[in-house]
């Protein structure tokens, strides 16, 4: 783990880059997500890459080193490290320490299986992400038989261990009820971490998709009641205000010039500051545009990284109703909201990370 001071600078570094984008219109890969794997233990019905039956490789060990540093060169600053399950690759060990010796910032998305497997690896990592979409009911609908109990004891070794962790849950039939929200919330804030909600990416034909708008709405108007109220809630209030009175079915996605005119959107940032790498090197904006592209797709293992990234450009996509989608054009955007909620978790983690190594001395004095 790095220094606040390293941290810091680096914050700065990304302030810099948002600003000078925002100015100049210059696109870079501030964030890129690559899918390390196809393979999971698990077989969730939401996954949006559908990694069980794919018939599509991986890629290797160099390919990934190797994509972290063009991204880099065109002014990544964070990793996102996926799959599938990522932690599955015998080899995450050497990609998590390429990450960190170059400088960038990097988070692990995993399902919690294998997190005590690679503990000395994830305290490497500044934010791991595990899924935990609910009560156990709830998750284990979604997930699998006996998945709760796998990631909460997951979720509590992470914190013991001082690793800066979010749950992120999705909301479908199964875990949009109140029962299952106020578990989580009251979960998070027991385990001193914090959780993010969001919609799924309906890449799949399933009876848990069947939610409707006034559901979504009642949900997120839930969760803003939440967060006002204080509880470890990471989306932020400005998103969860938009995403209440987005006055449109949720999977509505308007393209450039095609928005109603008495409608202000957040506008997406995502092709020119985010993109996704899949394990066949074809590289997209967002996880809600996977296999749902009708544009010709670039592959960077054929035309390179950068001739990859530059076709993202031609995306007319202009505004969406998922919920994570805005909480990160926010951010992108500079918006005062948005910064203040990401800067008060930062906050909240380092004084976590102060009181462990305060109780840890005091506990070796004694």
């Amino acid at each position: 783990m790095e220094n606040s001071i390293t941290k810091l600078l680096r914050g700065t570094r990304i302030f810099y880059k948002l600003l000078n984008s925002k100015i100049t219109g210059k696109r870079i890969p501030l964030v890129t997500n690559i899918l390390v794997t196809n393979r999971c233990n698990l077989n969730c019905f939401y996954c949006f890459p559908q990694v069980h039956g794919r018939k599509v490789r991986e890629l290797t060990t160099k390919e990934i080193l190797d994509v972290i540093d063009e991204s880099k060169k065109l002014g990544a600053e964070v990793i996102i490290l996926l799959g599938g399950e990522p932690l599955l690759r015998e080899d995450i060990g050497i990609i998590i320490d390429h990450v960190k010796k170059r400088g960038l910032l990097c988070e692990v998305i995993t399902n919690g299986y294998f997190v005590e497997k690679w503990i000395d690896y994830l305290k490497k990592v500044d934010s791991i992400c595990i899924s935990i979409d609910g009560d156990e009911k709830g998750n284990d609908k979604n997930r699998c038989p006996g998945s709760y109990k796998v990631t909460v004891r997951a979720l509590k070794l992470a914190r013991q261990n001082g690793i800066f962790t979010r749950i992120h849950a999705v909301l479908t039939k199964y875990t949009i009820n109140e029962k299952s929200i106020d578990h989580l919330v009251n979960l998070c804030r027991e385990l001193d971490t914090v959780a993010t909600f969001a919609q799924p990416s309906e890449h799949t034909k399933h009876k848990a998709f069947n939610v409707s708008d006034k559901e979504f709405k009642k949900a997120f108007t839930k969760i803003l009641e939440y967060k006002r109220k204080g509880y470890p809630i990471g989306n932020s209030e400005d998103a969860l205000k938009y995403i209440i009175k987005w006055p449109f079915p949720y999977d509505t996605i308007f393209k450039k010039g095609k928005t109603p005119k008495d409608f202000k959107p957040i506008k997406c940032q995502r092709k020119n500051l985010t993109c996704y790498i899949d394990t066949s090197g074809v590289v997209y904006p967002c996880a809600f545009l996977w296999e749902k592209c009708n544009i010709t797709k670039i592959n960077f293992l054929e035309k390179g990284f950068k001739e990859a990234w530059d076709s993202l450009d031609s995306f007319d996509c202009e505004s969406c109703g998922v919920l994570t989608d805005m909480d990160l054009n926010l951010l992108l955007q500079l918006n005062l909201g948005a910064l203040i909620n990401t800067g008060k978790y930062y906050i909240k983690d380092s004084l976590f990370k102060f009181k462990r190594r305060f109780k840890r001395n005091k506990h070796e004095e004694a």
